[in-house]
Protein backbone atom coordinates (compact mmCIF):
# COMPACT_ATOMS: atom_id res chain seq x y z
CA UNK A 1 0.00 0.00 0.00
CA UNK A 2 2.72 2.89 0.80
CA UNK A 3 4.33 1.59 -2.65
CA UNK A 4 1.45 2.52 -4.42
CA UNK A 5 0.63 5.80 -1.91
CA UNK A 6 4.26 6.50 -3.19
CA UNK A 7 3.98 5.76 -7.00
CA UNK A 8 0.67 7.57 -7.60
CA UNK A 9 1.50 10.66 -5.23
CA UNK A 10 5.19 10.84 -7.90
CA UNK A 11 2.98 10.21 -10.80
CA UNK A 12 0.33 13.35 -9.63
CA UNK A 13 3.37 15.65 -9.35
CA UNK A 14 4.84 14.68 -12.66
CA UNK A 15 1.60 15.67 -14.44
CA UNK A 16 1.79 18.80 -12.24
CA UNK A 17 4.71 19.83 -13.27
CA UNK A 18 4.26 18.92 -17.06
CA UNK A 19 1.13 21.60 -17.15
CA UNK A 20 1.43 25.19 -17.86
CA UNK A 21 -0.35 27.70 -15.06
CA UNK A 22 -3.86 28.08 -16.68
CA UNK A 23 -5.54 30.45 -14.02
CA UNK A 24 -4.66 33.76 -12.65
CA UNK A 25 -6.30 35.43 -9.61
CA UNK A 26 -5.77 39.00 -9.51
CA UNK A 27 -7.83 41.10 -7.03
CA UNK A 28 -9.45 44.11 -7.60
CA UNK A 29 -10.46 46.59 -4.25
CA UNK A 30 -13.21 48.70 -5.07
CA UNK A 31 -13.96 51.01 -1.64
CA UNK A 32 -17.16 52.69 -2.95
CA UNK A 33 -19.67 50.73 -5.30
CA UNK A 34 -22.40 52.74 -7.23
CA UNK A 35 -25.68 51.26 -5.21
CA UNK A 36 -28.03 50.09 -8.14
CA UNK A 37 -31.28 52.14 -8.65
CA UNK A 38 -34.38 50.43 -7.39
CA UNK A 39 -38.01 51.14 -9.40
CA UNK A 40 -40.91 49.54 -7.75
CA UNK A 41 -44.34 49.53 -9.72
CA UNK A 42 -47.49 48.98 -8.09
CA UNK A 43 -49.09 46.22 -10.68
CA UNK A 44 -52.62 48.41 -10.32
CA UNK A 45 -52.26 51.26 -12.60
CA UNK A 46 -55.20 53.93 -11.29
CA UNK A 47 -56.18 53.71 -8.00
CA UNK A 48 -60.68 54.07 -7.72
CA UNK A 49 -60.76 56.57 -5.06
CA UNK A 50 -59.00 58.76 -7.69
CA UNK A 51 -61.44 58.47 -10.45
CA UNK A 52 -64.75 59.76 -11.64
CA UNK A 53 -67.85 57.82 -10.56
CA UNK A 54 -68.44 57.52 -14.84
CA UNK A 55 -65.04 55.99 -15.05
CA UNK A 56 -64.97 52.73 -13.46
CA UNK A 57 -67.79 50.98 -14.96
CA UNK A 58 -66.31 52.03 -18.55
CA UNK A 59 -63.33 49.81 -17.04
CA UNK A 60 -65.22 46.93 -16.04
CA UNK A 61 -66.72 46.88 -19.54
CA UNK A 62 -63.71 47.58 -20.96
CA UNK A 63 -61.62 44.64 -19.09
CA UNK A 64 -64.05 42.34 -18.00
CA UNK A 65 -66.70 42.04 -21.10
CA UNK A 66 -65.58 40.32 -24.75
CA UNK A 67 -64.63 42.85 -26.88
CA UNK A 68 -64.77 41.12 -30.07
CA UNK A 69 -67.28 43.55 -31.46
CA UNK A 70 -66.13 46.99 -30.68
CA UNK A 71 -68.19 48.64 -32.45
CA UNK A 72 -70.44 51.05 -30.63
CA UNK A 73 -68.70 50.82 -27.75
CA UNK A 74 -68.56 54.04 -25.93
CA UNK A 75 -64.81 55.00 -24.54
CA UNK A 76 -66.30 58.84 -23.42
CA UNK A 77 -65.66 58.29 -19.41
CA UNK A 78 -62.30 56.82 -20.28
CA UNK A 79 -61.52 59.45 -22.67
CA UNK A 80 -62.57 62.28 -19.58
CA UNK A 81 -60.15 60.53 -17.73
CA UNK A 82 -57.48 61.52 -20.28
CA UNK A 83 -59.23 65.25 -21.14
CA UNK A 84 -59.94 67.07 -18.24
CA UNK A 85 -62.14 70.31 -18.65
CA UNK A 86 -59.80 72.29 -16.39
CA UNK A 87 -56.98 72.04 -18.67
CA UNK A 88 -54.58 70.14 -16.98
CA UNK A 89 -52.67 67.51 -19.01
CA UNK A 90 -53.39 64.04 -19.46
CA UNK A 91 -50.15 62.74 -17.96
CA UNK A 92 -50.15 64.78 -14.89
CA UNK A 93 -54.27 63.04 -14.71
CA UNK A 94 -53.16 59.81 -15.14
CA UNK A 95 -49.95 60.64 -11.94
CA UNK A 96 -52.63 61.57 -9.95
CA UNK A 97 -54.83 59.17 -10.39
CA UNK A 98 -52.25 56.33 -9.90
CA UNK A 99 -50.52 55.05 -6.46
CA UNK A 100 -48.74 57.46 -4.70
CA UNK A 101 -45.67 56.79 -3.14
CA UNK A 102 -46.33 58.60 -0.18
CA UNK A 103 -49.11 56.42 0.60
CA UNK A 104 -47.15 53.34 -0.71
CA UNK A 105 -44.12 53.85 1.42
CA UNK A 106 -44.65 52.07 5.05
CA UNK A 107 -41.23 52.56 5.77
CA UNK A 108 -37.89 53.33 4.42
CA UNK A 109 -34.45 53.27 5.11
CA UNK A 110 -31.33 53.82 3.56
CA UNK A 111 -28.31 52.65 5.43
CA UNK A 112 -29.15 53.64 9.19
CA UNK A 113 -31.04 56.97 7.82
CA UNK A 114 -34.79 57.19 7.65
CA UNK A 115 -35.80 57.93 3.76
CA UNK A 116 -39.03 59.24 2.16
CA UNK A 117 -41.14 59.61 -0.87
CA UNK A 118 -38.52 62.76 -1.53
CA UNK A 119 -36.20 60.14 -2.21
CA UNK A 120 -38.33 58.66 -5.18
CA UNK A 121 -38.37 59.82 -8.83
CA UNK A 122 -41.75 59.39 -10.51
CA UNK A 123 -41.91 58.15 -14.06
CA UNK A 124 -44.56 56.85 -16.50
CA UNK A 125 -43.40 53.22 -17.66
CA UNK A 126 -44.57 50.43 -19.60
CA UNK A 127 -45.74 49.36 -16.37
CA UNK A 128 -47.70 52.31 -15.03
CA UNK A 129 -46.75 55.11 -12.94
CA UNK A 130 -43.23 53.88 -10.85
CA UNK A 131 -40.87 55.32 -8.39
CA UNK A 132 -36.77 55.18 -8.38
CA UNK A 133 -35.12 54.93 -5.81
CA UNK A 134 -31.61 56.10 -6.16
CA UNK A 135 -31.63 58.13 -9.38
CA UNK A 136 -30.51 61.28 -9.48
CA UNK A 137 -30.33 63.99 -12.50
CA UNK A 138 -26.60 63.81 -12.57
CA UNK A 139 -24.99 60.62 -12.00
CA UNK A 140 -22.03 61.79 -10.42
CA UNK A 141 -25.20 62.52 -7.13
CA UNK A 142 -26.02 58.18 -7.27
CA UNK A 143 -25.85 56.87 -3.69
CA UNK A 144 -22.63 54.62 -3.00
CA UNK A 145 -22.18 51.57 -1.03
CA UNK A 146 -18.75 50.47 0.90
CA UNK A 147 -20.18 47.40 2.41
CA UNK A 148 -22.14 44.40 1.13
CA UNK A 149 -24.58 43.31 3.92
CA UNK A 150 -29.03 44.44 4.11
CA UNK A 151 -27.68 47.34 6.93
CA UNK A 152 -25.91 49.07 4.44
CA UNK A 153 -28.39 48.97 1.65
CA UNK A 154 -32.45 49.70 1.31
CA UNK A 155 -34.99 48.55 3.42
CA UNK A 156 -38.37 49.31 2.24
CA UNK A 157 -41.61 48.09 3.41
CA UNK A 158 -44.50 49.30 1.04
CA UNK A 159 -48.17 49.19 1.16
CA UNK A 160 -50.01 47.91 -2.25
CA UNK A 161 -53.43 49.70 -1.15
CA UNK A 162 -55.09 46.64 -2.30
CA UNK A 163 -58.74 48.07 -1.55
CA UNK A 164 -58.33 50.91 -3.70
CA UNK A 165 -57.83 48.48 -6.89
CA UNK A 166 -59.80 48.73 -10.06
CA UNK A 167 -60.16 46.96 -13.16
CA UNK A 168 -57.46 46.83 -15.33
CA UNK A 169 -55.16 44.37 -17.42
CA UNK A 170 -54.14 42.46 -14.36
CA UNK A 171 -55.93 40.53 -11.93
CA UNK A 172 -52.90 40.00 -9.69
CA UNK A 173 -52.10 42.46 -6.80
CA UNK A 174 -48.39 43.03 -5.53
CA UNK A 175 -45.32 45.12 -7.00
CA UNK A 176 -42.93 44.65 -9.88
CA UNK A 177 -39.52 45.63 -8.54
CA UNK A 178 -36.72 46.39 -11.09
CA UNK A 179 -32.93 46.49 -9.93
CA UNK A 180 -30.48 48.33 -12.35
CA UNK A 181 -27.25 48.07 -11.82
CA UNK A 182 -24.43 50.20 -12.94
CA UNK A 183 -20.43 48.73 -12.75
CA UNK A 184 -17.76 51.07 -12.32
CA UNK A 185 -15.08 51.86 -15.35
CA UNK A 186 -12.83 48.43 -15.74
CA UNK A 187 -15.04 45.89 -14.45
CA UNK A 188 -16.50 43.39 -16.54
CA UNK A 189 -20.36 42.74 -16.42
Amino acid sequence: MTTLLVVNTIQAILVLLRHPETSAISLNYVPRITFPAVTVCNINLLRNSALDESVIPTLAAIYLEDRSDSTGFDFGPVDALYHYPNGSDSLETIFNASHQIEDMLFRCRWRHEKCSAANFTRRLTDHGVCYTFNDPPDEQDALQVQNPGSSNGLFMRLNIEQDLYTYGESTSAGIKGFVAVQFPAGLQR
